[in-house]
């Protein structure tokens, strides 16, 4: 692996950790990015952040604990497929370079309904007004309703035990 692509993973590993909100535990990603690359494939690292991702595990000791164990087998045994994979990969930010991410970050109880960071102008829509007049309840209250249908047994016993449990 040449020197950029090395670079470019890290950067991919990066943005990961960072546009998925990962629990660092007080590291920042570009040091846990260069301190997994140390010890494992690059390939490795991505793909364990991925297969967290898929877990709905965000903590950098799940991504290690992934690694751990593909170390242990020799292999990487992921459970994700490839269009999970296209998905998480797609929704990352145009420019994969931590800076640029930073700069993505916005924080909105720094703006007002139009503001402006550095030379970054957002917009935020009003929000839609609801007529809640043209809104029509329902002429028989819920409490009160009663099917239309023949009352069965179901109906019946679900109705003693609902009784019981009212006392």
């Amino acid at each position: 692996m040449t020197k950029g692509e090395s670079n470019q993973g890290l950067d991919i590993v990066v943005a990961l950790l960072s546009h998925y909100r990962f629990d660092c535990a007080g590291q920042t990603p570009e040091d846990l990015a260069v301190d997994w690359c140390v010890d494992y494939q690059i390939n490795w690292v991505k793909l364990a952040i991925i297969e967290a991702l898929y877990q709905g595990r965000y903590k950098s000791c799940s991504v290690e604990q992934i690694l751990n164990s593909w170390q242990r087998r020799g292999q990487s045994t992921h459970h994700f497929n490839s269009e999970f994979e296209n998905l998480i990969y797609s929704r990352l930010p145009l420019y994969q370079h931590p800076a640029a991410i930073a700069e993505l970050t916005i924080d909105l109880e720094d703006l007002d309904l139009f503001g402006e960071i550095g030379n970054l102008v957002v917009q935020i829509p009003k929000p839609k007004r609801i007529n809640w007049s043209r809104c029509e309840l329902g002429k028989q209250p819920i409490d009160k309703f009663t099917p239309q249908a023949q009352v069965g047994d179901f109906y019946r016993k679900l109705k003693t035990v609902a009784t019981l449990a009212g006392d």
